[in-house]
């Protein structure tokens, strides 16, 4: 795993999993700097705040006005519980 030089989330050497451009590694190059490893943890992931806070206000807005706990977990085929974690980690 590298640190991607377009958006600096850890990705594969051939196409950034965050932002998808086809050569993470490139900036890096250009600039005449190493490209950085990342070291790869065994477990999940870490959940990304802002990847959340985009997620949740995808779904309110898809679901309209009575956006519930309950509608906005059926929209992201999470559990109600994902869904309140979420919204705190979200603020």
């Amino acid at each position: 795993m590298i640190r991607c030089g377009w958006c600096g989330h850890p990705t594969e050497p051939q196409r950034c999993g965050h932002c998808s451009h086809r050569d993470p590694e490139l900036p890096w190059i250009q600039r005449g700097e190493e490209v950085p490893k990342v070291a790869v943890e065994n477990g999940r992931p870490a959940l990304d705040p802002a990847d959340i806070a985009r997620r949740l206000a995808e779904a309110r807005a898809a679901i309209g006005s009575p956006a519930t706990v309950a509608r906005i977990a059926e929209y992201l085929d999470v559990s109600e519980r994902t869904v309140r974690r979420w919204q705190q980690m979200a603020v």
